[in-house]
């Protein structure tokens, strides 16, 4: 009989093998969305243009519908931005410390900016709680506190993008099996 030594994955290990695969599936779900608003715009801008031109003018909701619409897709962009380290960045520093220093600073940075995103995310649904008390609607009579929510939730997942890429060294740390001497190593993202 063989008895099998490997080690079996342990809780933490399965959590976070769980969060990638949310990532994942998150990441794909934005790009759907982003795709799905693209032309969705595009095809209520070319519908608004015709009814300038053929028309009295366009139906009062589709500058609504594109306002709202643009918004989403500014914080679902964001939000894949985030996601593929593809955000502004001011990287003077890389050039000038060595890799060790400047891979620290920019996990503080990476960090610094995900609890910026969580104070914006708290401010945005205090914002988004007060449009709900004035029961403000938009086109087709929908509250407009609905179309308002994608920025805290926009917020709140860049937030946990930019957390996630600070603390990657720690859980490949944490993730490695004991007396192991292999580190995670110094990595720019």
């Amino acid at each position: 009989m063989s008895i099998d030594n490997r080690k079996q994955p342990g809780f933490l290990q399965e959590l976070l093998i769980g969060f990638a695969q949310l990532g994942q599936h998150l990441q794909i779900l934005e790009r759907a969305v982003a795709l799905l608003l693209i032309g969705a715009l595009t095809g209520l801008v070319l519908v608004q243009g015709l009814f300038r031109h053929l028309a009295d003018g366009p139906p009062d909701w589709i500058p609504q519908a594109v306002a709202a619409g643009l918004l989403w897709l500014i914080m679902v962009g964001a939000v894949i931005a985030a996601g593929q380290a593809g955000h502004l960045r001011i990287s003077l520093l890389d050039r000038l410390l060595p890799d060790l220093w400047a891979c620290l600073i920019h996990r503080i940075l990476l960090a610094m900016t995900g609890l910026a995103c969580l104070f914006l995310m708290g401010y945005s649904l205090r914002a988004v709680g007060l449009e709900r008390a004035f029961s403000e609607t938009t086109f087709f009579d929908l509250p407009a506190w609905y179309v308002q929510l994608i920025v805290p939730l926009g917020f709140l997942l860049m937030a946990a993008r930019f957390l996630a890429r600070a603390a990657a060294p720690l859980v490949a740390l944490l993730l490695q099996p004991p007396g192991s001497d292999n580190s995670p190593g110094v990595r720019r993202q």
